[in-house]
């Protein structure tokens, strides 16, 4: 009872909006993206509310209305949600990239061409199918640059190739080029995920919680998970 409650007030929110707002297109809901990694959207505007669905970084919503300073009202994929309105941002466009190395500019262009590729563990290496995270920056190394790198990305990470990157967190992220692999691990800093980084403090990864090859934020969870970064070209 109460679910259909938050329902139908999410309806009459909605159908208020549309009738009672500007007399022109701008009364219609407004498509906003995700710009944290994961956010959930719910059935109900309460952090104890039931997930409909966790969407992530640079999903597209429309944004129908906000109920108050802390939840909007969303659709996604014909269905009605609360999200936190910290979730949401305005469309931004997909920053340029500055690099006078063709390997940088060609490993961003051929790895973004593989986004929403399905995550597979264990993936088989070179095929472009599906990826798991090490098999992804092994394909991508492969292809662009003719570099063979080992298969798990604990043993990229150990191996004599390339160089490692100075870090110190965000006040360094000037020191990162597009194309390095940031190594992240657990707490015992043994490494059990690899990205790319494709500049503007994005990385470009194989991942198993949205399930496909997908952009992410390095923001601060990430940045304190990192256990080394390494150059290739």
């Amino acid at each position: 009872m109460k679910r259909f409650c938050y329902v139908l007030i999410v309806a009459l929110l909605a159908l208020l909006f549309i009738t009672f707002g500007n007399d022109s297109a701008e009364a219609a809901p407004i498509q906003m993206e995700i710009k944290k990694d994961a956010a959930y959207l719910r059935y109900e505007p309460s952090i104890d509310a039931e997930i409909g669905i966790t969407l992530y970084y640079l999903t597209k919503v429309d944004h129908i209305v906000d109920i108050n300073t802390s939840w909007s009202v969303v659709s996604y994929d014909n269905a009605i949600y609360y999200t936190h309105s910290s979730n949401l941002r305005d469309i931004e466009p997909r920053p340029s990239i500055e690099t006078d190395n063709p390997f940088e500019q060609f490993l961003y262009d051929f790895g973004l061409s593989f986004l929403g590729t399905p995550y597979l563990l264990g993936a088989e290496p070179m095929n472009p199918e599906s990826f798991d995270c090490s098999s992804f920056v092994l394909f991508l190394y492969k292809v662009c640059a003719g570099i063979d790198l080992p298969r798990k990305a604990s043993l990229q990470s150990e191996s004599d190739q390339g160089v490692l990157v100075t870090f110190d967190g965000s006040q360094d992220m000037d020191n990162l080029r597009i194309g390095d692999c940031i190594y992240f691990g657990n707490m015992m800093k043994d490494v059990k995920h690899v990205a790319m980084y494709i500049g503007n403090g994005e990385i470009l990864h194989a991942s198993s919680s949205g399930g496909m090859i997908r952009i992410s934020p390095l923001d601060e969870n990430r940045l304190d998970s990192i256990v080394l970064i390494k150059r290739y070209l």
